[in-house]
């Protein structure tokens, strides 16, 4: 799942960038602070799904452990 988050991102991040510096003064004035939005965003993306994917918490759900014990199916919390 990773892989393709880093694939997915990375391309479309790449594009945007790549589009940005072969491009220079021919890029429509309107079309660089979209272009800079979207490389921010991959990367927001890439970073988002990294954190999430290998974060303590993630590895024990995925291990089929419990991370929050404390939780009653009613909703109230044992304290």
């Amino acid at each position: 799942m990773l892989a393709a988050a880093l694939i997915f991102f990375g391309i479309l991040g790449f594009q945007s960038l790549t589009l940005l510096v072969s491009s220079g003064a021919s890029l429509p004035a309107e079309a660089a602070p979209k272009l800079w939005a979207n490389v921010i965003r991959n990367t927001l993306g890439i970073a988002i799904n990294t954190w999430a994917l290998l974060s303590a918490k993630t590895s024990v759900l995925f291990l089929g452990g419990c991370p929050n014990q404390s939780f009653k199916a009613d909703g109230s919390a044992a304290a």
